[in-house]
């Protein structure tokens, strides 16, 4: 609880910093407090394009990810390493499909429970009126159901990288590749059957299906870095010392750091996406802007 409660209050203060992008991919409209307390909303203006010109935006781009990591990213992590613990309890093998259908909705519980949760609580803290809870939480349906479709495939993924015997930083290129796949088909999936019902899910288009190929990369690298949780790579895992989970990890520990390796593992992910690429060409762009 330490960790979600001291990432929460980092999210609030880094978004308190700089303008937050809505996520237009995802059709949230996230707004800064009021100007009454003396937050600019103004988003910086570049008078011509460039990779200097994007990097003005990285600030932003990167407060908006932070709250993205602790709304979604940590609880998905945690979501699935708690469905594996009580997948373990009910004795189900980590090669069947029981136990990738229970880790898929403990990572589709996780980010529905953090995205409606963190919305709920930066509505009423920050008395946002401009918050609908109804809209959150047919976004976090959206999200949550890509979830799914990701967090079912990391463990035969993994089990598959395993079987052609690839080393740790083959697994992890693996994993994060097949999880990429499956967020963004899930994405896709999710948007054809949740539009036509539900107002916030925005319909199939060309310019979100650029947005969720972004959005999906940086997904991928967040269940990469998931993969440094596993120590039965031994030595050739170069993220054991920074999110292994030992056998001697409590399982509350092991939930935390799960949760930590996918957010470091976005966080990554954004941070080179958002000093790349060019203003309004990154999904968490407040009008992201992409070429037909």
């Amino acid at each position: 609880m330490s960790c979600a409660v001291y990432l929460l209050v980092l999210a609030i203060t880094a978004h308190s910093c700089s303008a937050y992008a809505p996520l237009p991919a995802l059709d949230l409209r996230l707004r800064l407090a009021p100007p009454t307390l003396g937050v600019s909303r103004r988003q910086p203006s570049c008078s011509r394009r460039g990779l200097l010109c994007a990097r003005a935006y990285v600030g932003n781009r990167l407060s908006s990810s932070v709250e993205v990591a602790v709304s979604k990213i940590f609880p998905a992590g945690a979501g699935w390493q708690t469905a594996s613990i009580v997948a373990g309890n009910l004795n189900l093998s980590s090669s069947s499909a029981a136990f990738f259908i229970t880790v898929g909705l403990g990572d589709f519980l996780g980010v529905f429970i953090g995205h409606t949760l963190f919305k709920l609580l930066k509505k009423t803290l920050s008395k946002d009126t401009s918050i609908s809870m109804k809209s959150e939480v047919q976004t976090a349906t959206l999200l949550g159901g890509a979830a799914f479709f990701s967090g079912s495939a990391w463990q035969p993924a993994l089990n598959m990288m395993n079987a052609m015997n690839l080393n740790f930083t083959g697994a992890f290129v693996g994993v994060g590749i097949a999880c990429t796949w499956a967020f963004f088909i899930g994405l896709r999936v999710w948007r054809r059957f949740l539009a036509p019902t539900m107002g916030a899910v925005e319909r199939k288009n060309y310019q979100n299906l650029k947005s969720d190929v972004q959005l999906s990369i940086a997904i991928g690298s967040a269940t990469a870095f998931f993969v440094g949780t596993d120590l039965t790579f031994g030595a050739a895992n170069w993220l054991a010392g920074i999110v292994g989970i030992p056998e001697t990890m409590s399982a509350f520990t092991g939930v935390c750091m799960a949760g930590i390796s996918t957010s470091l593992g976005f966080m990554v992910a954004q941070l080179v996406m958002a000093t790349l690429l060019l203003p309004n060409k990154c999904w968490i762009d407040p009008e992201p802007q992409f070429s037909n």
